[in-house]
């Protein structure tokens, strides 16, 4: 379970003390997935996941970003991650790197709706006429915590209840075998 807002916050005096749960510094934390647009072609899209973890420091996170393998109207770029530092400013969350080539990227996500935020990718350097030096797009929260919740939870368990079946004896079409 995630819930929005501190250890001390009203939320905590109903929580019970068995359960897991984690609260957030952050809106802008958790997993964020979407696609950026192409400018001359709107069928054509770049799948993009953003994943702001911890912070490091006020108001600082880890933030690590995937974009998945498309053809632009200027040529192929493979997939690729990159991992780097972003920072929250009021409702908006800025962070940027610098690749191989030495054009700089900067992406800001803004507070949209509930779960939801815009996202807009800023490209240095000059650009063709085929692209824009930006893409906006919205992006969608993924919420991770589901299954980090029910871990933690899971190890909380007597080890004696957390046993799982053994499902070594068993064959593909759930029939009995013995070894």
């Amino acid at each position: 379970m995630i819930l929005r807002g501190g250890p001390h916050s009203i939320l905590s005096n109903v929580i019970h003390p068995c359960w897991s749960v984690r609260f957030l510094s952050s809106y802008f934390q958790g997993i964020w997935s979407g696609s950026w647009p192409e400018f001359m072609s709107p069928t054509t899209s770049q799948d993009v996941t953003i994943n702001i973890g911890q912070e490091t420091r006020e108001k600082i996170f880890v933030v690590t970003y995937s974009w998945g393998a498309v053809t632009w109207a200027r040529g192929f770029i493979p997939a690729g991650r990159i991992r780097t530092e972003g920072k929250e400013q009021d409702d908006k969350f800025h962070f940027q790197w610098e690749n191989k080539q030495g054009r700089k990227f900067e992406v800001v996500l803004q507070k949209d709706k509930e779960n939801v935020v815009k996202a807009r990718i800023e490209k240095s350097g000059t650009s063709g006429p085929l692209e824009r030096p930006f893409r906006e797009t919205s992006l969608w929260l993924w919420y991770q915590s589901a299954s980090a919740s029910l871990i933690t939870m899971y190890r909380q368990v007597p080890a004696f209840l957390r046993r799982l079946p053994d499902t070594s004896s068993h064959s593909r079409d759930g029939s009995s075998r013995r070894l």
